[in-house]
């Protein structure tokens, strides 16, 4: 079993692990508990095929181990180790490693998990939560008393931060995986959420319609129906409102290019200029080009049928 191949994922799915229990308490922009739980329920497929972002982030974590030695004179073991909790069957994680304090060190002996992550930015201002949740969970789930998370930010700078275990930290997030993991075995779905990773699990879910009809809608569906028509009536109307208030701000302002309140800069009116392609006119004199960059793709969108 290799990282992120079909066996990988099996086993991720039979567990909820250190990279997704942030998605159970509302941390991850990637991931909802709905479309969490179409993965785990089988429903829809439990990822995607490997990034070259994520195959660089491995590749760097030995670069990364190799600069908190040097930093701390600590060593690296057991690279990407697969656990489960001795008592939650599904309580899971793998780490990127266990920190000892020689290559001679059994992983019994480990002081801590390791947990390497490359960054774009100069640095944090705060460890991200959802980083937070994942390196207390792998140390419930290890059995440790803490965690070393060191990052490699932009500029090959790395930095090391200590995370001691937090027992009620833990006690949460124990609470949480145990009540979304019944809804896995119940094949209960959690709530509904309006977020983007739950839309691609229902379009993922049900990618096509059979051109069937719905004769009856229960009350829930249709009380549903109409709360988004008349969101929908209210969003028209505060549309054109904001129109009417930037056209009327626009007049006012007139040459200008920026606006002061009490003296602060407070908004900027200025040109922009936007570059765009000619799809028309560019299949109309190069055809095969526009073929060749042509993109289909298929969703299914939810429109009322007006009488």
């Amino acid at each position: 079993m290799t990282v992120h191949d079909d066996a990988w994922h099996a086993e991720r799915a039979t567990r909820i692990g250190g990279s997704t229990i942030g998605v159970l308490l509302g941390l991850s922009p990637w991931e909802s508990p709905f479309s969490l739980w179409a993965k785990h329920s089988g429903l829809i497929a439990a990822g995607e095929s490997d990034s070259p972002r994520l195959r660089i982030g491995r590749r760097m974590e030995s670069v990364i181990a190799a600069e908190f030695h040097d930093e701390t004179g600590l060593w690296i073991a057991g690279e990407h180790t697969m656990l489960r909790h001795p008592e939650h069957e599904h309580f899971g994680c793998e780490v990127d490693g266990f920190v000892v304090e020689s290559p001679a060190s059994e992983i019994s002996a480990a002081l801590g998990v390791f947990e390497a992550k490359t960054d774009a930015h100069r640095g944090w201002d705060e460890i991200p939560p959802t980083y937070l949740a994942q390196c207390r969970w792998n140390c419930y789930v290890a059995g440790l008393p803490r965690a070393w998370l060191v990052v490699m930010f932009a500029g090959f700078r790395v930095e090391v931060f200590e995370i001691e275990q937090d027992a009620a930290d833990v006690a949460f997030m124990a609470a949480k995986a145990d009540e979304f993991w019944q809804l896995v075995q119940t094949g209960t779905p959690p709530p509904i959420d309006g977020s983007e990773p739950t839309a691609r699990a229902i379009a993922a879910r049900w990618p096509a319609d059979e051109k069937g009809l719905i004769h009856d809608a229960e009350p829930e569906l249709v009380e549903l129906l109409e709360k988004r028509a008349q969101l929908k009536t209210l969003m028209r109307t505060e549309d054109a409102t904001l129109r009417q208030w930037d056209n009327e701000i626009s007049a006012r302002i007139g040459e200008a290019e920026a606006i002061a309140i009490d003296g602060v800069p407070a908004y900027t009116y200025r040109a922009q200029t936007r570059t765009t392609i000619d799809a028309k006119a560019l299949r109309a004199v190069h055809p095969e080009v526009a073929d060749a960059y042509a993109k289909t793709s298929s969703f299914r969108v939810l429109r009322e049928v007006k009488p």
